[in-house]
Parts: structure tokens; sequence; C-alpha cells
């Protein structure tokens, strides 16, 4: 479980929260943005321990990012950060999304952070697709993390039955979802 100020907790079968947290993310969340951190389970999580967790920072006198990191669960708390993906665009408001694929590839779906159009090689308005360590899957369609683009406002990601078609929730610019 995450919280708008950064903070995750370790949440035990009966539902109950950890005392104290099991993480706290080390930059400063944009000032009243409000937004949780996203944050999913590494399928194997029992081996392995990894969570994936994209959040919004703003450094003291820089313009508000995101970034992806993997951490590992270490006797109760979250540690061993490994930043896959840094300086993602961000603005107050803006939509990020991070899912794990039947392909367990790490999606993460951003917005156009206020932009428009988005340049090919931005990664506003795109969806990322690359492998749990942070690598860019060699079947990606451009040679590189970008795996779809077009995004205003993304709010889910899902896969139906078949795992390969990816279905995307989107705000449009006057708010209608698309």
């Amino acid at each position: 479980r995450s919280d708008a100020a950064g903070r995750l907790w370790f949440v035990g079968a009966d539902g109950q929260r950890a005392p104290a947290p099991a993480l706290v993310l080390p930059e400063a969340l944009m000032p009243g943005a409000g937004e949780a951190p996203e944050v999913v389970v590494d399928p194997v999580f029992e081996q392995s321990g990894f969570i994936y967790v994209l959040y919004t920072r703003q450094l003291s006198g820089t313009s508000p990012t995101r970034q992806l990191v993997r951490y590992r669960a270490v006797e109760e708390r979250f540690a061993e950060p490994a930043v896959l993906i840094d300086a993602l665009p961000a603005r107050p408001g803006d939509t990020g999304r991070l899912a794990i694929g039947g392909d367990q590839q790490l999606y993460v779906a951003l917005g156009d952070a206020g932009t428009e159009p988005a340049e090919a090689a931005s990664y506003r308005g795109k969806v990322l697709r690359i492998a749990l360590d942070g690598t860019t899957p060699v079947d990606n369609p451009f040679l590189s993390p970008i795996f779809a683009g077009g995004l205003r406002q993304p709010l889910t990601l899902a896969w139906p039955s078949e795992p390969e078609s990816l279905w995307i929730a989107d705000l449009d610019a006057s708010g209608t979802l698309g």
C-alpha cells in the first residue's frame, strides 16, 4: 500500500498495515499533487522480493519528473534501489500508470505533460515497455522503450483474455474518456 506522501507499507493477510513504512521515497514529491506512487509487485515476488515504483518527484530548483525504481524486500523494508528509468516527463495533475503485462514486461503509460504534439522520441504521451531488469526488449516496435503513443492522460492499463492486446483508458484534452 502507498500514500501521497511517498510512503509504502507492508499489509498483512489480515488487512492490517505494519506500524512503520517499509519505504519512504528519498526525494520530495510534487507539493499538492496528491498523487500516490504507482506500485506493482514482481510476478515472482516470493523468490525475487522485487517491487516496481513509479513516482513523481521535484527536487529543489528543478521541474517535476517521474522515476521508475525497482526495490527489493529486505527484512520488512524495501531497499537496494535500482533506477530503471529516470527523468520521465511530469507536471501537476498529469498521470502515470504502471503494470506488468502477460508477457512479463513492465508497461509505463505517461501523460503528455500538457504539451502537444510530443516529438516521436519523447516519452510524453507514450506507453513504454521494458524488461523487469530495465532493459529494452528486442521485440519492441521502435527499438527503444517506446511501445505506443498518442496518449493524453492514461488512467489504466489492462489486458483482455488475449495477452497480446493492451487496452488503455485515456482522457482526451476535454477530459472525456476515449
